[in-house]
């Protein structure tokens, strides 16, 4: 594969929404433009910008744009939490930018 079907898988992290107490859904853009390439998705999060943790991975196929969502709970209230999409196939792997949110409470 050349470096243009690299660049053309791309996590883009979209800002948090539905936050709650305890909840929070967190938004991403996945695109797979140039790569027949089926490819999965999942979001990195934890409450200190390293990370550490990952929801669950999501087959986004080989369609060329998908938007994910995935609905966390059982967060810790008033606490900061940092995630960032991230999409992989079989010859690369994109993280998207790292942004925060805050529980209520």
């Amino acid at each position: 594969m050349n470096d243009s079907a690299y660049a053309s898988l791309t996590a883009i992290t979209e800002t948090a929404s539905s936050i709650g107490n305890s909840s929070v859904k967190l938004n991403s853009l996945i695109q797979n433009e140039a790569s027949n390439l089926p490819s999965n998705t999942w979001f990195e999060w934890g409450t200190t910008p390293s990370l550490g943790n990952q929801t669950v991975q999501i087959s986004t196929g080989n369609f060329p744009s998908v938007r994910h969502i995935n609905t966390m709970t059982g967060l810790a209230p008033g606490t900061t939490y940092y995630f960032r999409a991230v999409v992989e196939n079989s010859s690369w792997r994109n993280s998207g930018n790292t942004l925060s949110f805050i529980t209520g409470g």
